[in-house]
């Protein structure tokens, strides 16, 4: 019932869920309908005539749901662990619990010294335990993490920054940070991420892999640099060729000779950032 569930879900966690019970053989034929989300709290749906929730703790007791001792021992547990549980409930009784590992990606530590060095601050905003963003704190250095946010969280927490005078940028890859994503002055979406955090976002990066992060921010320096290059080039040049014309010593064949070798130069000087 909880795969037939995720599987009409565009969360990271739906989607590893999916692909370990397609690996297991747990997926069989059924029925969903009145799908439903809750950003930052879980789904629901109609399974084969039976109502099932799937989502945190706090969406269980939202829903007046009594967690049973044991589960919540293995919440306690798994979130020790670095893990992220999730409850699953069928009709108005509560099932079961899946906990997720998580690891951090081998190229974090790199992506944050090489945005250091661009001087940009860096800052984790997560609805991950607070347990899982002491390893993040830990390993990736930074000290800027802020563990157990909503939508709404991270969208004020992005709010505030921008009050500060700042210019944000904001990375993600889930339904949780679009609203985020929108607010944010440059707004990230990580390859593997949902059509909305897509939509949401000013740049889609074609890959989940993080070092596209620094790498589309020279990216961006250098094709800034390539346009005021360009720009430049371009006044000077007409200057000089308009004023020989003025005064005559420019004649129309050598003008329109003079505009071809402009545009040519600044399509050249353009054409280098693909070789980037």
């Amino acid at each position: 019932l909880a795969c037939c569930l995720e599987k009409n879900s565009e969360h990271p966690l739906a989607k590893s869920f999916v692909s370990y019970c397609v690996k297991k053989g747990l997926v069989e034929d059924c029925t969903v309908e009145d799908f439903k989300v809750h950003f930052g709290y879980g789904i629901e749906g109609i399974v084969n005539g039976k109502k099932v929730y799937i989502g945190s703790r706090s969406y269980m007791e939202r829903l007046g749901l009594n967690i049973p001792d044991q589960l919540k021992e293995a919440e306690e547990k798994a979130e020790v662990n670095g893990e992220v549980p999730v409850f699953i409930a069928v009709e108005d009784k509560v099932a079961g619990i899946v906990t997720f590992s998580q690891n951090i990606r081998k190229e974090a530590p790199k992506v944050v010294q090489v945005l250091r060095k661009l001087k940009i601050k860096v800052g984790i905003l997560t609805g991950d335990t607070p347990y899982f963003a002491k390893i993040l704190k830990e390993k990736l250095g930074i000290e800027d993490v802020r563990a157990g946010l909503l939508p709404h969280d991270k969208l004020k927490a992005i709010e505030e920054e921008k009050t500060k005078g700042k210019t944000v940028a904001m990375v993600g890859d889930g339904i949780n940070d679009a609203p985020a994503l929108t607010k944010a002055d440059i707004g990230i979406a990580m390859g593997c991420g949902t059509d909305l955090t897509r939509e949401s976002a000013n740049i889609s990066l074609l890959s989940d892999d993080l070092r596209k992060v620094p790498l589309s921010i020279l990216l961006a320096k250098k094709v800034r640099k390539v346009i005021y290059t360009n720009m430049f080039w371009a006044f000077i040049y007409n200057i000089i060729g308009i004023g020989l014309a003025v005064t005559g010593k420019l004649s129309p064949i050598f003008a329109a000779l003079a505009m071809v070798l402009s545009s040519a130069f600044v399509i050249a000087n353009s054409v280098r950032v693909k070789n980037w």
